[in-house]
């Protein structure tokens, strides 16, 4: 069947280039014009705007009405904010906490029902905290994400 040893070293191998590649310089061609856009620099400027293009040596970014060009040597990261879809992932987080809000119920709920009594106010928080936690969560997840990060010289 082959030796695990060198399966496990080849699988390590293609994971790490792919993990290697998706970091790189090549993400920023995934970015729309107008993305809200952070670029640090080395030296630790800082330019906030948004998404013109990007070049195999430079990236263009529009801020306070300007195209601003920065080079790729000077360049220490680019964080990007992606267009919000917070309502969407609020109604998410919201069925999430449904579902466990009806699994605890059907089950803890059945057997305080059966053996000590299922008062109305357990019933509301065995409700309202799995929904309300999961909507929370929902709503404020994803704000940023590093797209680019120079390698350490």
């Amino acid at each position: 069947m082959g030796n695990p040893l060198i399966f496990g070293l080849l699988f390590t191998a293609v994971t790490i280039s792919q993990l290697t590649a998706a970091t790189g310089w090549e993400r920023l061609s995934e970015l729309r014009t107008g993305d809200a856009v952070v670029v640090m620099q080395v030296d630790r400027n800082e330019y906030r705007g948004e998404f013109v293009r990007v070049s195999p040596d430079a990236l263009i970014v529009r801020s306070s009405g300007s195209e601003i060009e920065i080079a790729r040597s000077n360049i220490g990261q680019v964080k990007y904010f992606p267009r919000t879809k917070r309502m969407r992932n609020t109604l998410i987080g919201v069925a999430v906490g449904v579902g466990i809000a009806l699994a605890i119920d059907k089950t803890v709920g059945s057997y305080l029902n059966n053996e000590v009594g299922y008062s109305a106010s357990t019933r509301a928080m065995v409700w309202a905290i799995p929904i309300g936690l999961g909507s929370a969560i929902g709503a404020l997840g994803g704000r940023s994400s590093t797209i680019y990060k120079a390698p350490r010289k």
